[in-house]
């Protein structure tokens, strides 16, 4: 039995797709050619910028896709921007080359909200709405690394986007982020990198759980890959997995 699945591949500045066959009964899979879909430095020759971690979301009435992701210069300045701004770009299929372009999504507002950072979007639909959950760094700043903000954005078209007022959800360190949810019956898990102790220990998944996608609890760590290794010698921890 074969399944055709569609991967994307990110290369610092540039979004890439390939197609792939996955044939479960002998554990293979061919990939086929790169095709570059979205690249910010196209046709840019001062400071031309990049894309970083994102998120696909597809629009079932519109019947499009989207890509929402953090994005800043390619030469990247991490004190003047640490990843501000959430590009958005859409299509009609995931080939489609190029993407259309909007306005970005968010841009990080730290004298208003205290967002120090918007980084690793990842968006849940939900009876009619847009759910984006989003690190967004520490109020005290980026570079106070032990309180990293989950935050969670709130849209009926993916254009507009509503801070929700209770951010944030949790707070948790060290630089806690790139959340990914998944339905699990009659509640949501999301799943999240963090550390054993917010100023470091070892790099983990963490979970917390919730029953209406506002309000979650329980946190517990579910994955702890070198638990004998220190902080400065384990590498950082990072998946995704999606149902279709």
């Amino acid at each position: 039995m074969k399944k055709k699945l569609l991967a994307v591949f990110l290369f610092s500045a540039t979004t890439m797709l390939c197609a792939q066959t996955l044939q479960t009964s002998n554990k293979y899979f061919e990939v086929g050619n790169f095709k570059e879909v979205h690249n910010p430095a196209w046709g840019v020759t001062d400071d031309p910028w990049c894309i970083n971690d994102h998120t696909f979301i597809y629009d079932k009435k519109k019947k499009k896709w989207h890509v929402i992701g953090i994005t800043h210069a390619r030469k990247m300045d991490y004190i003047k921007d640490p990843g501000l701004n959430l590009l958005h770009i859409s299509a009609d299929s995931l080939f489609q080359t190029p993407w259309e372009i909007h306005p970005h999504a968010l841009t990080a507002d730290f004298k208003k909200y205290k967002e120090s950072v918007l980084w690793a979007p990842y968006c849940v639909h939900h009876k009619g709405k847009y759910y984006m959950y989003v690190c967004a760094g520490s109020q005290g700043g980026a570079h106070v690394h032990d309180s990293y903000q989950m935050n969670l954005y709130i849209s009926k078209n993916l254009k507009n986007w509503e801070r929700y007022k209770q951010n944030p959800l949790f707070v948790d360190g060290f630089d806690a982020r790139d959340p990914m949810i998944i339905r699990d019956g009659n509640q949501w898990i999301m799943y999240y990198t963090a550390n054993s102790t917010p100023m470091g220990g070892n790099h983990v998944i963490a979970a917390y759980v919730s029953k209406d996608l506002f309000h979650w609890s329980d946190r517990k760590i579910v994955f702890c890959p070198f638990p004998k290794r220190n902080f400065r010698r384990t590498y950082r921890v990072s998946f995704r997995c999606e149902t279709w």
